[in-house]
């Protein structure tokens, strides 16, 4: 009995975790050691970075034109653009065609005006994505 009460217990504790997890779009470690993620809360992608928080109705990064998914001869381009009070925050990689597990070049483009600031994540650290392919739209 008190084995499974245990189990049980733990069973509730670990659930919501996962649960939570799974909404996860992308994930990584930027070289500087700050997490970089985008989940979905609801009918949201909430982005998050550093003190940046906020909200982008999916709907509305979908439509970016800076969203995307471009297949090129050998490899694939996914990109994913949210923007908050006149930033663009651009997440972009590369898969392998032959490949499509890995990841390659992930980062997050910071843009306002013309300036562009480039955050490279640590490719020795866990990288996930869990992009909405039959949503996105095909690239350029």
């Amino acid at each position: 009995m008190r084995k499974l009460t245990i189990f049980a217990l733990t069973a509730l504790c670990v659930t919501p975790v996962l649960a939570a997890s799974n909404d996860v779009i992308f994930s990584c470690t930027a070289i500087n050691g700050s997490p970089i993620e985008v989940k979905k809360v609801g009918n949201d992608y909430q982005f998050k970075y550093g003190k940046t928080v906020f909200k982008n109705a999916i709907k509305d990064v979908l439509q970016n034109p800076n969203s995307y998914i471009a297949t090129g001869s050998g490899f694939i381009t996914s990109s994913l653009a949210l923007r908050n009070k006149g930033y663009s925050y651009i997440i972009q990689f590369i898969q392998p065609r032959n490949a499509p597990i890995n990841i390659d070049d992930p980062n997050l483009y910071i843009e306002k005006d013309d300036n562009m600031q480039t955050v490279k994540c640590d490719t020795s650290k866990s990288i996930f994505q869990k992009f909405d392919v039959k949503a996105m739209r095909p690239g350029p």
